[in-house]
């Protein structure tokens, strides 16, 4: 198992460290915003650590036409940072949401 695939959280439920597999939240995340309308995951989700020890989290989406993208990202953001902390107890995180197309019907 390589360290890349997990993420660590020290002291979790103040009983000790814990590992949690990228893939695991990853599938999480995309339970947790599945069903918000005129949204579709293009790419999944990567994630991150950076030096100053925030968790980023990569999402590519594509959006239906006529959709307000800034209300959308914002509902997105909130459920991944309410999932995070409350399954996870991760606090310290960044969403980075990228519009990678617009779906025209």
């Amino acid at each position: 198992m390589a360290q890349a695939d997990y993420h660590y959280i020290e002291n979790y439920s103040n009983v000790g460290k814990i590992g949690i597999s990228y893939t695991a939240m990853g599938e999480m995340l995309k339970e947790n915003i599945k069903d918000i309308e005129h949204v579709t995951i293009s790419k999944g989700i990567t994630f991150e650590v950076g030096k100053d020890k925030v968790l980023n989290v990569n999402i590519g989406l594509k959006v239906d036409y006529g959709t307000n993208i800034n209300d959308v990202s914002e509902l997105i953001q909130e459920r991944i940072c309410t999932a995070l902390a409350n399954m996870c107890e991760i606090t310290n995180v960044k969403t980075n949401i990228k519009l990678e197309g617009i779906i025209v019907k």
